[in-house]
C-alpha cells in the first residue's frame, strides 16, 4: 500500500516530468544567408548560438559577414521572440553589437594599403520572420529586417617626406562608413 508521502512525491515527480516536457528550453544554433539592399545589393550571412527559454524567447551571441563594397563583420548579441509556441510561427528579431571592418586588398581607399587607425562602429538589426518546422528539432527560417552598421578608418601620410621631417608633414584622412540596408535572409535553426 502506498502511503501519503510516497503519493505526494510521486505526484510532484510526475508533474515535474510534465512541466519539463512542455518547456522548450535549451541550446539553439542558427545560420542564415541572403541579400542586403542599400547602395548596392550584396551577400550577407550570419550565425548565432544561444539559449532558448520560456517557450518563445531566444537569446545568444553571433557573428556575420556583410560583403558590401567595403566588407565588414558584425559581432552581436541576438534576441528573438516567437509570436506563438506552435511549430510554424512568425518571430521578431533584434541584434545589437559592433561592426569590424574586414577589407580585402582591393577595397582600401585610393592609394592606401593599410589603415593607421581602425575604429569599430555600431551594429543594429531589427525585423520580422517566419519559421516552419521540417524535422523534430530543426526549423527553416525566412526573415526581412533593417540593418545599420558603421565604422571609421584613419590614414596618415606624408607627401613631402623627402623634404621635411615626417612628423611635421603628416596629412590625416578620415573615412566614415555607414550602411543602412534592408536584408532578406533564409536559413536553418537547430535546437
Amino acid at each position: 500500500m502506498i502511503n501519503r508521502t510516497n503519493l505526494v512525491l510521486l505526484c510532484i515527480l510526475l508533474s515535474s516530468f510534465q512541466l519539463s516536457a512542455q518547456s522548450k528550453h535549451g541550446l539553439f544554433g542558427l545560420a542564415e544567408g541572403g541579400v542586403a539592399y542599400g547602395e548596392e545589393a550584396n551577400f550577407v550571412g550570419q550565425a548565432a548560438i544561444g539559449y532558448r527559454f520560456m517557450h518563445q524567447w531566444h537569446a545568444g551571441v553571433g557573428a556575420g559577414i556583410n560583403a558590401s563594397y567595403v566588407r565588414h563583420a558584425p559581432v552581436f548579441a541576438t534576441l528573438r521572440y516567437d509570436l506563438t509556441n506552435k511549430p510554424n510561427t512568425f518571430f521578431l528579431l533584434a541584434n545589437s553589437g559592433v561592426t569590424l571592418p574586414w577589407f580585402n586588398d582591393k577595397q582600401w581607399p585610393e592609394y592606401h594599403s593599410k589603415a593607421d587607425k581602425i575604429s569599430p562602429g555600431s551594429y543594429f538589426q531589427g525585423g520580422i520572420g517566419f519559421k516552419t518546422r521540417f524535422a523534430k528539432h530543426a526549423d527553416f527560417i525566412l526573415s526581412a529586417s533593417y540593418a545599420h552598421s558603421d565604422f571609421n578608418i584613419q590614414y596618415k601620410f606624408s607627401p613631402l617626406a623627402m623634404f621635411m621631417p615626417p612628423e611635421s608633414s603628416y596629412i590625416i584622412e578620415n573615412y566614415a562608413y555607414k550602411f543602412n540596408q534592408i536584408c532578406i535572409t533564409a536559413g536553418f535553426q537547430l535546437w
